[in-house]
């Protein structure tokens, strides 16, 4: 996992992001398109950001994910590795930024994460619909 703030990484990409919020807390009632992260907070340990995702309406995929139980192929499937992190003690922390280009924001985000680990956030488990551009790595 990695410990990067998700407001500097979302400020990088010329965002406004807002949070945190808790997971089991407040529902989120933006209703336009946009980004969101997710972090991973223990008590021994920084901040780590675990999971960045992309929606139509972020409310309503942000509630999906919520609900979401561990297994199921619905209705959030995609960032489920992230959920048995609070059965060890990890609160997690939502952030979004409303935005148009959604499926473009989420790419940028996880471009610029990737070069700055050298990897994708731990519940990532591809890059998003848009192929990433070709690295000196690659």
């Amino acid at each position: 996992m990695s410990s990067m703030d998700p407001k500097k990484l979302f400020s990088e990409t010329e965002l406004v992001c807002h949070g945190p919020f808790p997971w089991e807390g407040e529902l989120i009632n933006e209703k336009s398109s946009g980004v969101y992260a997710v972090t991973a907070v223990r008590a021994d340990k920084e901040p780590e950001l675990v999971y960045i995702g992309r929606a139509k309406r972020l409310n309503k995929r942000l509630r999906q994910f919520r609900r979401h139980k561990y297994g199921n192929r619905a209705p959030h499937k995609g960032g489920e590795a992230i959920l048995p992190l609070m059965d060890i003690g990890a609160e997690l922390l939502i952030y979004y930024a409303p935005c148009e280009d959604y499926i473009e924001q989420e790419r940028l985000l996880l471009a610029r994460f990737e070069e700055l680990t050298k990897r994708l956030p731990y519940g990532n488990k591809k890059r998003g619909d848009t192929p990433l551009l070709p690295t000196n790595n690659n």
